[in-house]
Parts: C-alpha cells; sequence; structure tokens
C-alpha cells in the first residue's frame, strides 16, 4: 500500500510536469506504472520473505486456530503469486512483449540499462508498463527466472522456521539455508538470466556473503560458541550484503533518472511499434484499451511475423532504412544534376 501510494504520488509530479511541456515526459506511459500486477508484484516481492518465514512459524509454532490459518493463507498466497508470474510471463513473452536488442548503445548505456529495453509488441495491449516489475531484470528467454527466486526465498522460510533444540540443530539449519544459497548461485551461473551485468554481479556478491556467512555461523554452532570469532565474521558478511544491496538500490534509482532524461525507453519502444505495426508514433493516451490501431487482418499478419521473428531484435534496423533512403535519394539528386548538365552540353 506504501509503494503504490509513493507511486501515484510521482505521477502526480510527472503530471506536472508535462503541463510545464518538458520533452522528456511528453509521451510517458504514467498509468501503466500502477497497472495491476506490476506494483502490487513489486511490493509484494521485498515482502515475500517476510511473509513466508512468518507463515511458516505460524504453522509451526502456531497454538490456536486462527494462527494455523492465518499462516497457512499465508504459504498459499507465497505460492499462488508465483504461479500467476509465470502464467503470464508464457502468455506475454514474446506474443505481447520482446527483449529489444539496442546495437546502438553507448558503454555507460550498457553498464546501467543492459544490452536493450522490453518493449510491448502491440500497441493498444501496453503488456510492458503492466508487467515491467516481473520481466525488467530479465533476459527474454530467462523471463520466467523470477519464479526461482521466489522458490528459493521459500525454501529458506521454511528451513529457518524449522525447530532446534540444540546449537547443531541450529548449525543444520544454517547449513541447510546455505545450501540454498549455493545452488542459486550455481544456478545463476549457468543460466545468467539478468539483462544488466551488475544484476548479476551484485547477485553473486550477495549470495556469496551470505551463503559464506551461514558456514561461518554453522560451524560457530557446532563448536558450542555461536559468539565466536566466526560469527562476528558471519556478522560481517551478512552486514556486507545489506551494503551492496543498498548501493544497487540507489544506482538503480540513477538508472531510472538516467533513462527518463535520454528517452531512450521511449524510442525502443517506437522504433518496435514501428517495427511490426509501420509509423505509428507513442502518443500520451498509451495504452488505448478497446481502440484498435490496424485491421483483424493486419493484426494476424502482424502475430505471425511476431512469431517469425527471432526473441531478439534488432533495435538498428530501422537507422539502416532510413541511411538507406536517404542514399537513395542522394543517388536520385545525383542523376538529376547529370541530366542537367548533359542538356546544357
Amino acid at each position: 500500500v506504501g509503494v503504490t501510494l509513493l507511486m501515484r504520488s510521482v505521477l502526480s509530479l510527472l503530471e506536472f510536469m508535462e503541463v510545464t511541456k518538458l520533452p522528456f515526459v511528453e509521451g510517458l506511459d504514467r498509468r501503466g506504472w500502477l497497472r495491476f500486477p506490476s506494483v502490487p508484484v513489486f511490493a509484494f516481492t521485498w515482502l515475500y520473505q517476510g511473509t513466508a518465514f512468518g507463515g511458516m512459524i505460524l504453522l509451526v509454532y502456531g497454538v490456536r486456530v486462527w494462527q494455523w490459518l492465518l499462516g497457512f493463507s499465508a504459504i498459499v498466497l507465497c505460492v499462488v503469486v508465483p504461479l500467476y508470474v509465470f502464467a503470464e510471463v508464457r502468455r506475454g513473452v514474446p506474443q505481447k512483449a520482446v527483449y529489444f536488442l539496442d546495437r546502438d548503445r553507448s558503454r555507460v548505456y550498457e553498464l546501467l540499462c543492459g544490452q536493450g529495453e522490453w518493449v510491448s509488441t502491440q500497441e493498444d495491449c501496453h503488456w510492458v508498463s503492466r508487467h515491467t516489475s516481473i520481466v525488467r531484470s530479465f533476459l527474454q528467454d530467462r523471463a520466467w527466472f523470477g519464479v526461482v527466486d521466489y522458490a528459493a526465498s521459500l525454501a529458506v522460510a521454511a528451513i529457518a522456521a524449522l525447530p532446534t533444540e540444540s546449537l547443531v540443530g541450529c548449525g543444520h539449519v544454517k547449513m541447510a539455508m546455505a545450501i540454498v544459497f549455493v545452488i542459486l548461485i550455481l544456478l545463476e551461473a549457468v543460466l545468467w538470466p539478468h539483462a544488466k551485468h551488475r544484476d548479476s554481479a551484485t547477485d553473486f556478491t550477495v549470495m556469496g556473503c551470505q551463503a559464506s556467512g551461514l558456514v561461518l555461523r554453522g560451524t560457530s554452532c557446532y563448536e558450542g560458541n555461536p559468539h565466536s570469532m566466526l560469527g562476528d565474521a558471519a556478522d560481517r558478511l551478512f552486514l556486507s550484503a545489506a551494503v551492496v544491496l543498498l548501493v544497487k538500490a540507489a544506482v538503480d534509482v540513477c538508472t531510472e533518472v538516467f533513462i527518463l532524461v535520454t528517452g531512450r525507453r521511449k524510442e525502443l519502444q517506437s522504433m518496435a511499434w514501428k517495427r511490426y505495426h509501420g509509423p505509428l508514433l507513442l502518443t500520451p493516451s498509451l495504452p488505448r484499451i478497446g481502440q484498435h490501431s490496424l485491421s483483424s487482418m493486419s493484426r494476424v499478419h502482424t502475430l505471425s511475423a511476431i512469431s517469425s521473428t527471432p526473441d531478439i531484435l534488432l533495435a538498428d534496423s530501422e537507422r539502416h532504412l532510413l541511411a538507406a533512403e536517404e542514399e537513395l535519394n542522394e543517388m536520385r539528386d545525383n542523376k538529376t544534376a547529370v541530366n542537367k548538365h548533359l542538356s546544357e552540353l
């Protein structure tokens, strides 16, 4: 609820900025930021770990019926949301959204934003604006990887809620949680799901610190002294992971400001629509639900073209087309000049 209210405040500010005719706000799909399920999923992602752990604690240690029911409801929610996210991705990618590769990107842009941007393929159904928090971090072939993160968080919550009666049992729990993080690190190393290399580096650093800290904490429990030097080292690793996450959050905010100022995401979206639908422009009224810019026959041809194109699109195709048209016009001008000179002779 707090995140949604914050987003509404941001949108009100953007509306005021658009009234003042600032160029980088013109044509921005503001309302898409608050459409279901983007913002609720974004907020739930931050609350997922605590919700899963709280639900497990109520199921394991609850003594009243309402506590069990509340814990069971929390766990059901933690299972249903990832399944819903997976289903939305399967329905939308690549039929309604693709990862648009930007061949003309600068090194700064690639460092901050990755190799391209997610874009919607249908102008009257702006899928990306509704699901940006689900797919923004991942490549097209790995858009479903967010479900793996949910599953790992649920597994860690379930392990952490297990009852322990001794330090040895506590050590077993810490080691089991460390194994989950190691498995997740291996999956990311093999699949490499993130669109931005800095996101992958952040995940490896954070999960590496967490796994190492849990191993040290488990070892100190096995030794019977959880407050030993190993325990202190584990605390420092956990603190380092938190600092890395804070730095990443700050960089993400700067990245969104950079994209907003440069207008690159809007430009790539406009190029994608031109690729599929012809010279359509990104207008402030998007998405236009219920309005069709194409006839039903052209829509069929468009969908068939989408299904036959590669998953990763070349964002510089429009530039090549414009360059070819300019070259053709130049040749025509040269031909006209030559004919005029010959007529004079």
